[in-house]
Parts: structure tokens; C-alpha cells; sequence
């Protein structure tokens, strides 16, 4: 029936063959955009998020910031959780807070095992989510003691300063590290206030509905999936303004 799929009704042939063109095209607007996400591994290195302890040291950080710069603008980053045993709560913590106040990172896309989607959150709420499981966390990153900055220091080295200052409250804490964090694996963030699932299900590679669903959500990007597996994720914006660019095209018979 018409109001369970996407329908559309024609006048003539000319009607139909042009509302046929329309609609392959907005498929085709999907198929053809690139992946808007940037993948944290493929960034760093598979070897630096192999070892956690190089990844968030002092001197490997400036080059970790200058790489997520290279990209550009890069609002949206992914982040494996692989099995559940991997992103302990205060080194997600750390990723969060150096995302949100050094980077233009916008939001984090959340895998686990590499494809399979969890959902995306602004790393500003990630960090007041794990912030309000942990109290302690947040307290030792306000009292961290920092250097003065010093003239001509950049960002990336001073972000290298705050978390060491952060990494040593830890180390401090009574018991260490060890005593204050916890596993973050999918089950626990889907809880976390803020987290959006929201997703577009492609069933084959001409899916006129999907790129309608596409363009009436409400979030600036959209991951597209296949079952619970992610394919990519689409530049909703850039999507519909290339969409309305060749509409307005056609229509003064330039297309």
C-alpha cells in the first residue's frame, strides 16, 4: 500500500520517466557521497591505539592533535570500542576532553568490533556522561596542576602539558588509576544521555526511500548501515544542497 513505502503518483509517460530520473538520482546522491567520519586508527596508527600508554603520553600527543589537524575540518570522528575490553573510562575520558577543547571535532562515532554501529555523541557530553559515573575524574582534571603557558606555545603542546598534569593526579589517586577506572564497552553508552542512534538502513545500492529518510533527519550527519553493520556516513547538508543544486539545474535546462 502507498502509505507503507515511499510512493509517488504519475500524469503521462513524460511524468513518469521524469519522476523515474528524479528519483535514481537521489539515490544516486548517497551512493556517490564520500565518507564523511575520519577513523582515530587509521589517523594515529593501528600501534599507537595498540598501546594506550603511548597514545596518551606527553610526547606523543602533539603529533596525535597535529594529525587530527591535517584532515582539516574534521567533525566527525570514529572510535572502535573493538570487544568491550579495551577503552577504559578514564583514557575515553582523556580522548573526550582533548576532542572537545583542541580539536574541531564535532562528534564521536562509536563502533564495536570495527563495523558494527552503536551511535554518535558530541564529546562533550561524553565526557560529562562518564564525568557523572566517576566524580573523581572530573575533580582531578579541574585541579590538575598546569605551567604557566609560556610565549609562542600552540595548543598541541599545551594540551601535551594538561594531560600529564591529568595522567599524574591519576597516578596519585589512592590506589592509582587502576582504582578509578572502568571498562566502557556498547551496553554502557547507550545509557549515556546524549548519545543519538540515529541511522539510515540501506537495503541495496538503489534506495530511493532510504535517501528520503536520509534527508528528514535532523542531525547534520547520518550513518548509513546495513543491518547493524555501518557502511558510511553521509554529509546530510552537503547531501541536500548538492541534491537542490541540480534540481534548480534542470530546471532552468542546464542539467
Amino acid at each position: 500500500m502507498a502509505e507503507e513505502r515511499l510512493a509517488s503518483f504519475f500524469t503521462s509517460a513524460e511524468d513518469l520517466a521524469a519522476k523515474v530520473a528524479a528519483a535514481v538520482h537521489l539515490a544516486g546522491a548517497v551512493s556517490d557521497a564520500s565518507d564523511a567520519s575520519f577513523d582515530l586508527a587509521e589517523i594515529v596508527g593501528a600501534d599507537a591505539i595498540d598501546r594506550p600508554e603511548m597514545l596518551f603520553s606527553q610526547s606523543y600527543l602533539p603529533y596525535l592533535l597535529e594529525r587530527i589537524a591535517q584532515i582539516g575540518n574534521a567533525p566527525l570522528l570514529k572510535i572502535d570500542l573493538r570487544d568491550g575490553t579495551y577503552w577504559w573510562s578514564t583514557r575515553l575520558y582523556a580522548l573526550a576532553t582533548l576532542a572537545l577543547e583542541y580539536t574541531a571535532v564535532d562528534w564521536l562515532l562509536l563502533l564495536d568490533r570495527g563495523t558494527e554501529y552503536v551511535g554518535m555523541i558530541r564529546p562533550g557530553d561524553l565526557r560529562q556522561a562518564l564525568a557523572f559515573a566517576q566524580p573523581e575524574v572530573e575533580e582531578h582534571y579541574r585541579q590538575a596542576l598546569v605551567p604557566r603557558l609560556f610565549p609562542g606555545m600552540d595548543s598541541r603542546q599545551r594540551a601535551a602539558q594538561v594531560l600529564q598534569a591529568l595522567v599524574t593526579r591519576f597516578a596519585a589517586h589512592p590506589g592509582g588509576e587502576e582504582s578509578l577506572r572502568f571498562l566502557v564497552d556498547s551496553g554502557w553508552l547507550k545509557r549515556a544521555p546524549g548519545l543519538s542512534t540515529v541511522h539510515v538502513e540501506r537495503s541495496g545500492p538503489f534506495d530511493p526511500l532510504a535517501t528520503f529518510q536520509l534527508l528528514q533527519e535532523s542531525t547534520p550527519f547520518v550513518p548509513i548501515t546495513r543491518g547493524s553493520q555501518l557502511v558510511k556516513v553521509i554529509d546530510r547538508v552537503g547531501v541536500a544542497t548538492e541534491i537542490a543544486r541540480t534540481v534548480v539545474e534542470r530546471r532552468l535546462g542546464r542539467g
